[in-house]
């Protein structure tokens, strides 16, 4: 058993004297004043003392010093000792009566009672307990996937005084009183020194009272059976006189919640989600032929037999404890000890009884098999076809993996508190909150996204080096490679290691994260190398907007985007995630990051989910790789000369080189998505142009020698630059006057040109703003180098912001050709054609003795089920040979397949004789090797299947690792592939353990070699040399189809192994960098659109669902077609107009303003003193605004953006991209460095 056998738990206890224990003198004076009363009795045979005299926090208990015959008066409680509620019957009103008591203190007429009352410990009901120590507890009772509890008790924590008794007067004594009253009290009454007394039932209880609410006598308990000396006496807080319904509805769970303890046996389980669904669990003692005696676990139904979608309900439920088990209770928690206490005592309870009663309705089902179904009723629920019951024998079908592989595997990652970093800086960006925090004890510095931790530099190397070093052992040569959602510049770091790099693509949403990375962790973001391309902007648009030879050209795609952006619409039938996998060459290898194992299956032929431990923080890492045409199982790692990495090293042959791989799948069908193309397809006509994006090029120039210090010649030489390199030119602009920073506007028909000189600093800077003949970007940056004279090493920086267009030009259909997603990859024709059975038998014969080497040593015993005796057993044979240890065959039954009246009995009589079977051989030696002969027939392995799926039955007859092979000559019988994930997935469950499907082909037959092996780290291995053996014994090709792992294994008291600082890379380039940054101003780049007005509609759409096509009703947000506004070039006009005439700052009041169409839309230029201000309107609903200001100052950019929003209130803003304009290859902003210091992690 997983779960607890027994619970040590060491509190801290002052062992004392009882003369010394103030409690003890409180309970002592409390006895003697129902003593001294003159109808107060307490028998003299009984003693009231702690369990253990000398152990402060040993409980009170009433012991039996002298043997007491039933009927015995016990205690006599006199009528006027009771705290009531004085006529109301409602505990709301004994709480205030016992608060006025407590009140008076030694005043109160009930002095020793209460005294008593004020030395119980607090906190003791869930009620009571700890945030922390309620949030344990409800992980034990809540489903979280579901986000519902289905286990008992309801409302476990109850209510606060207040809520229950409406009363906002509340205060701590009161909600002390209402615990002490919830957790004491026969409902409204409190008894004193009867309260005492513990609760158990069973053979246990040996006290009784009459109705203490129906009579106004004194209360008088009695002894309801003989009590021997040393006996405890107990009373039942659920069968009694004043229980009520409580013997039928109220267990264990209720009493935890009510009384603050788990009740020892018997116990009594009562699910209410189900009607008729609950038992008692009772420990008996057995004693066998021999005579031995021993202890075991006896179940008692208490509503007759027990309903069948129950049973499901409570082998489902037993999973996930299982799992909760794992996650959260293998180590110290952060719990007080005695809410940490009743929560392991109380898992161990309930999983230990919900085992206990599944095996107990399997035992139910085991009394028909002796009788027949011949009008007795007694077997008639269990037949089969029947629908409305549960069927005994699992359907064998494969079904959708339903291990929660997403749970926490180690404390660390389960709290993400970081107690003792320090906030460095938290910015909201218009998309994210962006959080950097520090350890100013370990170095360390982690990253947050919207409180979601992103990275720390501890594990930086773990993860980025993975992705991107792991993936490259599968190439000769890394040439191109694009990653998205590495904005903080990490994966870029190993990336341009790469000599043999040509290009490198990186896609982000948001710079201000890129440029905080650079701040908080000196990831240089390389905008200077010439490699390098970064695209800032909505993924969807940017992939829209890559040049469309750029699809199908590169070897590595690394992708670290959650699952809402990978499944955003790119275009009609194509998702983020499906245009990503466009841009691959048909062998190139797209990596993510997290499980992702099914949806990469679906697109690509060959998939490996890699899951690698030891990772500070985070515990553990998962990565998902998936190819077109790269069988990466048949791949040796390649090594490449990148110099040397924190953690992965270079490969050599004495290393595993399946370390870490816990999947692997070959795609059997076509994908959803359409990722190639046919020789027949015909690309659609475009007649209608439907966007119209843009792309801006920030460009700095540096140790510019040849800037003209006139602003005329300058703009003339600029203007004709761009002639020279094809562009067309349309007007230009300069400021009338001269000034450092002054602004050179030249509009185009395919974009605009901004320059802005300092000959000062030797710096120009350039925006280069493109909506049509997107490929001439490249071409006017080196013109605009070539202008400048810039010239040497980190001289010119750039980087991309997808921004908006311009409708309306005439190149648009070309220019929609030239960029955007395409298919590049030819569909492959291949199919698998259908084959028969090998003829030869030895061929099976020959694959088992091979797959027998899958174990590591062959002195085991196995077990091998056979078909009936009749046939010819081959998989025998084998293992008699193969085998050194003890084999043991087993038959198939006789009858079990036929289709009458009698085929359940005679199924329920096979299910008994294999269990006596299997259970008597393992008796000598567990089984470490089971094979289901290939004769073997379904309806048997359906027997098989439910004798397994007993753990009892498991703990007793398999070995701790063990490998089950189940082959098959008939590639239709797929129960056979279900059976095998069975065991993986419900018997074996936790990793090292695998199910491998293997198929060994001829031109015409197929025999497909099925696996479960456990314990077995290097699997995957073993399995290639398997397969490569069975090739070449047996001339077939061997073609590995599926390799699915285990739930991973949560790894208790986690302490990482390898934890890197930043002292552990060369820090001296980006500190150079760092010290060398000089901004000189401030550019803001928003993207406005028209703010549609919103109707909702429900609508029916298919969606796939395990497969399968279902029809689901949603309600969707549809723009309203019939919406009056439109957008125009006069009311953009106008707008800027008033952004000039109500604007605070007296410079751009005096903006020199300039207005010109292009395309079906238009342009305003804005220049003065100290800024300038592109505004972009595309001719339909979108409008850029690019302001440049000099210095660090906001004010102007945030009241130009309000003033023009408030001239047109329908348009919002969609995007806003925030950059420093300077020079020293500028990534932050003034305020971020200075004043100038080192930083933290030079």
């Amino acid at each position: 058993m997983i779960w607890l056998k027994s619970i040590i738990v060491l509190l801290f206890s002052q062992r004392i004297r009882a003369a010394e224990d103030p409690m003890g003198d409180n309970v002592r004076a409390l006895v003697q004043w129902v003593k001294d009363a003159p109808t107060g009795f307490v028998h003299e045979g009984i003693e009231i003392r702690r369990y253990n005299p000398e152990d402060l926090s040993s409980p009170f208990g009433a012991f039996a010093t002298t043997f007491i015959p039933a009927n015995a008066t016990l205690f006599v409680i006199p009528r006027e000792y009771l705290i009531t509620a004085e006529g109301y019957e409602d505990q709301c009103y004994t709480v205030k009566h016992l608060v006025r008591e407590m009140r008076l203190g030694k005043e109160s007429k009930y002095a020793p009672y209460v005294n008593y009352l004020l030395d119980q410990p607090t906190g003791q009901l869930p009620n009571g307990w700890s945030e922390e120590g309620q949030e344990l507890l409800e992980k034990i009772l809540v489903d979280r996937h579901e986000d519902a509890q289905f286990l008992p008790p309801e409302v476990p924590f109850g209510y606060t005084f207040e809520e229950e008794c409406k009363d906002p007067y509340s205060d701590d004594l009161t909600e002390d009183a209402y615990l002490i009253v919830l957790q004491r009290s026969w409902d409204d009454v409190l008894i004193p020194v009867y309260d005492m007394l513990s609760h158990r039932n069973g053979k246990w209880l040996n006290t009784e009272c009459e109705s203490v609410h129906y009579n106004t006598n004194d209360v008088t308990v009695r002894a309801s059976r003989d009590i021997q000396p040393g006996e405890e006496l107990y009373t039942s807080y659920n069968f009694c006189v004043d229980c009520g319904s409580r013997d039928s509805d109220y267990g264990t769970p209720e009493i935890l919640r009510d009384y603050g303890f788990v009740e020892q046996y018997p116990q009594r389980w009562i699910f209410h989600q189900y009607d008729n669904l609950g038992f008692e669990i009772d420990e008996v003692e057995h004693t066998n032929e021999a005579g031995e005696v021993s202890t075991v676990m006896q179940v008692t139904w208490l509503f007759d037999e027990p309903p069948d979608d129950g049973i499901e309900f409570l082998e489902g439920e037993l999973l996930r404890l299982e799992d909760v088990y794992r996650a959260d209770f293998q180590e110290e928690l952060n719990v007080p000890a005695h809410e940490e206490l009743m929560c392991r005592q109380f898992l161990d309870a309930l999983m230990n009884a919900i085992a206990h009663a599944i095996e107990s309705a399997n035992e139910l089902d085991h009394q028909c098999t002796d009788m027949t179904n011949n009008g007795s009723g007694s077997c008639e629920v269990l037949l089969e076809g029947d629908e409305s019951r549960r069927p005994r024998y699992d359907a064998l079908q494969e079904e959708r993996d339903h291990l929660d592989y997403t749970s926490y595997l180690c404390k660390q990652g389960r709290t993400m508190e970081f107690p003792k970093y320090k906030v460095l800086e938290v910015t909201q960006s218009l998309y994210q909150k962006i959080a950097f925090f520090h350890n100013p004890e370990n170095k360390d510095t982690c990253f947050e996204l919207d409180t979601v931790v992103q990275i720390c530099g501890s594990y930086r190397a773990h993860y980025h080096e993975m992705v991107v070093h792991y993936t490259a052992r599968f190439f000769d040569t890394v040439k191109r490679v694009l990653f998205v959602g590495g904005g903080d510049s990490m994966l870029l770091h190993e990336i341009i290691k790469y000599p043999s790099l040509e290009l490198v693509v990186g896609l982000e949403l948001d710079q201000q994260v890129t440029r905080g990375s650079f701040k908080h962790f000196g990831t240089q973001p390389h905008w200077d190398n010439e490699k390098v391309q970064w695209w800032y902007g909505d993924a969807a648009k940017s992939l829209l907007m890559l040049p469309s030879d750029y699809f199908g050209s590169f070897d590595m795609v690394l992708v670290d985007l959650s699952e809402t952006v990978m499944s955003m619409t790119v275009t009609d039938g194509l998702d983020i995630f499906g245009a990503l996998a466009l841009l691959l060459k048909p062998d190139g290898i797209i990596v993510k990051n997290e499980l992702y194992l099914e949806k990469f299956s679906e697109i690509f032929d060959y998939t490996v989910q890699v899951h690698f431990r030891d990772v500070p923080v985070i515990c553990t890492q998962a990565l998902v790789f998936g190819s077109y045409a790269n069988d990466m199982l048949y791949k040796h790692p390649i090594n490449h000369e990148t110099g040397p990495n924190l953690f992965v090293s270079p490969f050599d042959d004495s290393q595993f080189q399946f370390e870490s791989w816990h999947d692997y799948r070959r795609k059997k069908k076509a994908s959803l998505q359409k990722t190639c193309k046919n020789p027949d397809d015909v690309e659609e006509e475009i007649t209608e142009q439907k966007r119209s994006p843009g792309i801006l090029m920030v460009l700095e120039t540096e140790n510019a020698a040849a800037l003209l210090e006139s602003t005329e010649k300058f703009q003339s030489a600029l203007v004709s630059s761009l002639q020279a390199v094809g562009v067309k030119v349309v007007e230009a602009f300069s400021q009338s006057t001269e000034s450092a920073g002054a602004a050179v506007v030249v509009l185009l028909e395919e974009g605009y040109v901004v320059a802005r000189r300092w000959p000062q600093h030797n710096y120009c800077a350039f925006d280069i703003h493109m909506w049509a003949k997107f490929d001439a970007h490249e071409s006017i940056k080196k013109a605009a180098i070539q202008l400048t004279g810039t010239s040497g090493e980190h001289s010119s920086s750039s980087y991309r912001i997808v921004a908006g267009g311009m409708f309306g030009i005439q190149s648009w259909k070309q220019d929609e050709k030239s960029r955007g997603p395409r298919l590049t990859r030819e569909c492959n024709s291949k199919t698998d054609v259908a084959r028969k059975s090998p003829e030869d038998s030895q061929v099976s014969k020959t694959v088992l003795k091979r797959a027998l080497e899958l174990v590591k040593d062959t002195d085991y015993s196995a077990l091998v089920f056979c078909g009936d005796k009749s046939s010819v057993c081959n998989s025998l044979e084998v293992l008699k040979e193969a085998a050194k240890g003890t084999v043991v065959p087993v038959w198939t039954c006789q009858g079990i397949n036929l289709k009458n009246e009698y085929a359940l009995s005679a199924k329920l009589a096979c299910e008994k004789e294999v269990l006596s079977t299997i259970t008597e051989a393992a008796k000598a030696k567990a089984f470490r090797v089971v094979v289901l002969d290939d004769a073997v027939s379904y309806e048997f392995g359906q027997i098989i299947h439910r004798v397994f799926r007993s753990r009892f039955t498991r703990e007793e007859i398999l070995a701790d690792d063990v490998l089950v092979i189940a082959n098959s000559l008939d590639l239709t019988e797929e129960w056979r592939r279900a059976l095998l994930d069975r065991f993986r997935r419900d018997f074996i469950v936790l990793e090292p353990v695998f199910r491998a499907e293997v198929f060994f082909n001829s031109s015409d037959s197929s025999l497909e070699m099925g696996v479960v092996s456990s314990g077995d780290e290097r699997f995957f291995e073993r399995l290639l040399s398997v397969s490569q053996s069975i090739e070449k014994d047996t001339q077939l090709e061997a073609d590995v189809r599926n390799v699915q792992g285990g739930l991973f294994r949560y790894t208790p008291k986690f302490k990482p192994s390898q934890f890197f600082l930043p002292k552990d890379y060369d820090q001296s380039a980006p500190l150079q960098q760092w010290n060398s940054q000089q901004p000189l101003g401030r550019q803001t780049v928003l993207q406005l659109e028209v703010e549609p007005i919103i109707d909702k509609v429900v609508t029916e759409k298919t969606i796939i669902v395990d497969g399968e096509e279902k029809v689901k009703k949603i309600v969707e947000k549809v723009p309203r077609t019939d919406d009056p506004f439109v957008l125009t070039r006069a009311l953009v006009k106008e707008a800027v107009r008033d952004v000039v005439r109500s604007i605070d700052d007296k410079a751009v009041a005096k903006a020199e303003v300039f207005e010109i169409s292009i395309g079906d839309g238009s342009i305003n230029v804005l220049l003065w003193h100290g800024g300038n201000a592109i505004v972009l309107w595309d001719g339909r609903s979108h409008v850029d605004i690019n302001i440049f200001t000099q210095g660090d100052d906001m004010d102007v950019t945030e009241q130009f953006s309000t003033l023009f929003t408030e001239a047109i209130p329908r348009l919002a803003t969609r995007l806003r991209d925030e950059q420093p304009r300077g020079f020293g290859r500028v990534v932050n902003f003034l305020k971020d460095v200075d004043p100038r210091v080192i930083p933290h992690w030079a």
